[in-house]
């Protein structure tokens, strides 16, 4: 393939890697009303998941996850929307509100951790809005950072920018180490056993195996850049 070709397939990744991340994020801070219900339970949405499952590279707690989800879809859809949306809201406000278990925050669960996050926060100019009802180590911002520097990533790519991209590959790198896979996966955990909505139980699940293969992922692309880049300064290919 040609140069062109690679910085193509790259952003392309960054792009979907963020668009997921994006997703879980949504689903652990947007407060579930009607239209996410109906989101939900479209054809359109059904079909993502399906389209997803038949993927070879979706497996473990990966496919888990999103068969449970749509193990949830198919029993609830047939529903009133409204018993439905009493059910999700109970059991979010119960896993997520610091009812039944401890605060979806890194804070709670790795002391002293917030001035950590909001420093990775700080490098890249991204502030929580002092109006946030949730702090910036919350699980759903901290997602949404990623989500934030895979999209920069895909645009460096787009540029040509091969400095730009490895560095925000780093960053992320660093911060799904230091930070989600610190604590994420064990509140998941705790989630998953706490759920009686397959919904959750789903989520904990997918949320869980994506950070793993995400941190894989990282790491073989990290590892394979730093061996083809051997002996070669990065430099701006924006003119290629």
């Amino acid at each position: 393939m040609k140069v062109e070709d690679y910085l193509r397939v790259f952003s392309g990744l960054a792009n979907s890697r963020g668009r997921l991340y994006g997703l879980l994020s949504q689903l652990y801070v947007r407060p579930p009303d009607s239209e996410f219900l109906r989101e939900l339970f479209s054809q359109e949405f059904e079909e993502i998941i399906s389209g997803l499952l038949a993927q070879p590279t979706i497996t473990g707690e990966l496919s888990e996850g999103l068969g449970l989800i749509r193990k949830f879809i198919g029993e609830w859809r047939k529903k009133k929307l409204e018993k439905a949306l009493e059910a999700v809201v109970s059991e979010r406000d119960r896993l997520l509100g610091g009812r039944r278990l401890p605060p979806p925050c890194e804070s709670a669960h790795v002391s002293g951790e917030t001035a950590g996050v909001t420093l990775f926060y700080g490098k890249v100019g991204v502030k929580i809005p002092e109006s946030a009802e949730e702090p910036p180590d919350h699980l759903g911002f901290e997602l949404d950072f990623m989500r934030f520097l895979c999209g920069e990533e895909a645009a460096a790519w787009g540029e040509g920018n091969l400095e730009k991209a490895l560095s925000l590959i780093g960053m992320q790198d660093s911060f799904l180490k230091q930070h989600l896979k610190a604590w994420i996966p064990g509140f998941c955990d705790l989630m998953f056993e706490e759920a009686r909505l397959d919904l959750y139980r789903g989520l904990a699940k997918l949320t869980k195996g994506f950070l793993s293969q995400d941190e894989s992922l990282l790491n073989e692309f990290l590892s394979g850049m730093a061996e083809a880049l051997e002996g070669f300064e990065p430099e701006n290919m924006e003119g290629v």
